[in-house]
């Protein structure tokens, strides 16, 4: 299944809806939680009755739009062959906070294009609620306004991110490591267009909301725990290095943003070269 595809899940039999929930997996672990709540759903007789609710199995599973048939044992076939998956009922992901869950993650993602498309600033909360195909109150259940879905947003943003770091080589990479490295980043910026351009293009307001703050400075603490210039860096907020670092990374983002755009072209190897070229100076010393 693809990232960001809609999930919609129905085990019925004829007369009576036994379960159905909707919503956004950006991950296996999505198809893993919703995957474990139908077993709630079953195995507690969320659907009515425990054979009723047994007998509804072997209708058909929707994943994305495809239909797919999963009765009883395939169900927990699956449950069980992936990894992490819950070992006991205890360990079973709540129906509530699967919903709850799910909610949050279709308003974020419809949040995400009315940010792409018309800033952070001009959107209203009522905007966000319609994009959602939700009510206004049931949006305030889960966010209190739109620094709160951003922080989500940043949040879920940042914990991709940090696996794109992990693979950063230190402490002094050469340049051709330093090319790969940003080519992995190229590929994860294009994969998350939309709150990889909501970030570097709200990043330059002047009142910079604060969740762009607080992913700004984890994004600069993950570099620094890579790569000692950026430590030095951070260190000294007013010195040159500093003024270099955030030159440097101003500009690898907005080399991001036009290869999210415009995909693999002779413009964009060029603007992500420059780029490659400032860093490798900055890591190096030679600014």
């Amino acid at each position: 299944m693809a990232k960001n595809d809609s999930l919609f899940i129905a085990i019925e039999k004829p007369g009576f809806s036994g379960f159905q929930m909707k919503g956004t997996s950006s991950n296996e672990n999505g198809i893993r939680r919703i995957l474990r709540s139908v077993m709630v759903c079953l195995l507690r007789g969320g659907c009515g009755p425990v054979w009723p609710a047994l007998e509804c199995c072997g209708r058909p599973v929707h994943f994305g739009g495809q239909s797919v048939h999963m009765d009883i044992a395939s169900t927990v076939a699956y449950v069980a062959d992936m990894p992490a998956a819950a070992p006991n009922p205890e360990a079973v992901v709540p129906l509530r906070e699967a919903r709850r869950d799910f909610t949050r993650a279709h308003i974020c993602s419809a949040a995400r294009e009315v940010f792409f498309v018309r800033g952070f600033a001009a959107p209203t909360m009522e905007q966000i609620a319609q994009a959602a195909g939700i009510q206004r109150s049931t949006l305030y259940t889960h966010y209190r306004d739109k620094e709160e879905i951003l922080a989500a947003i940043t949040a879920d943003y940042t914990r991709g991110l940090r696996g794109v770091i992990a693979r950063l080589p230190g402490p002094t990479p050469s340049r051709a490591e330093l090319a790969r490295w940003v080519g992995e980043f190229a590929a994860f910026a294009r994969d998350q267009r939309a709150p990889t351009e909501l970030l570097v293009t709200a990043s330059s307001v002047a009142h910079m909301p604060e969740p762009l703050r607080t992913f700004g400075n984890d994004f600069l603490e993950m570099l620094a725990a890579r790569l000692p210039a950026f430590r030095r860096a951070l260190d000294v907020r007013d010195g040159l290095d500093h003024a270099w670092a955030m030159a440097a990374l101003r500009e690898l983002g907005w080399a991001l943003c036009f290869y999210a755009q415009h995909g693999e072209t002779e413009d964009t190897r060029n603007r992500l070269a420059v780029a490659t070229t400032l860093i490798v100076r900055f890591v190096h010393g030679e600014c």
